[in-house]
């Protein structure tokens, strides 16, 4: 292959700095993309790698990905966020949203809340590298509050539904210990979804110097 060439100087010497290829001999620098370019159009190669700017695929795997989750098309909204981060792995939207859509696929015998509070805790992990103590931020955390309390919600409505169904069936006496065996699932979700609370709370403000002063800043 060509070396990669510097348009004013005719150097061949260009080495990727910081955001930009710099040409060793006369300083002039290029864009990622203006580098692209040059290597494409002249089958060359350089050293260092060219960053492509791919906000705007994401963006986009993004919107089809949140439509499925709105419309609680929760299998295809997981696949949606999937097929995201294989674009931007520690895109945080992403990853909180497609561990919550895993986690609307638990039951009784298997709630997956596990994987709300993972996702929940990596994601605004990963936001608050991006931006700091911030409003972004903030902005961010009380949204995967929001969508990980729903789900939290729906979880202990799932529960509490199936010990009414038991306690409610024919012959109370003899399905009583079907009946405390649904109570004891039921009691044993609700500490477990408080525990998650205090997880997200503490994950979250941890993570800050003064986190309750800068929702207000």
């Amino acid at each position: 292959m060509n070396a990669l060439k510097c348009d004013l100087c005719g150097g061949t010497n260009i080495i990727k700095e910081d955001e930009f290829f710099v040409c060793q001999h006369c300083r002039t620098k290029y864009t990622p993309e203006a580098a692209r370019r040059m290597m494409i159009e002249g089958n060359v190669e350089v050293t260092g790698t060219v960053q492509i700017d791919k906000s705007n695929e994401v963006e986009n795997a993004l919107i089809n990905a949140r439509r499925a989750y709105i419309d609680q098309n929760y299998e295809e909204a997981f696949s949606l966020f999937s097929n995201a981060l294989v674009i931007d792995p520690n895109n945080p939207e992403a990853i909180l949203y497609k561990g919550l859509a895993s986690s609307w696929g638990g039951t009784i015998a298997l709630p997956k809340s596990q994987e709300a509070i993972n996702a929940y805790i990596r994601s605004v992990s990963l936001k608050h590298e991006e931006t700091g103590d911030s409003k972004e931020f903030f902005a961010f955390v009380l949204e995967a509050e929001h969508a990980t309390h729903s789900f939290m919600l729906a979880l202990n409505n799932l529960f509490v539904g199936y010990y009414n169904k038991v306690a409610n069936a024919a012959g109370l006496t003899i399905v009583s210990p079907a009946r405390d065996e649904a109570k004891a699932k039921m009691q044993n979700n609700a500490r477990n979804l408080a525990e998650m609370c205090r997880m997200m709370v503490s994950s979250a403000f941890e993570l800050t110097k003064d986190g309750c002063a800068q929702i207000f800043l």
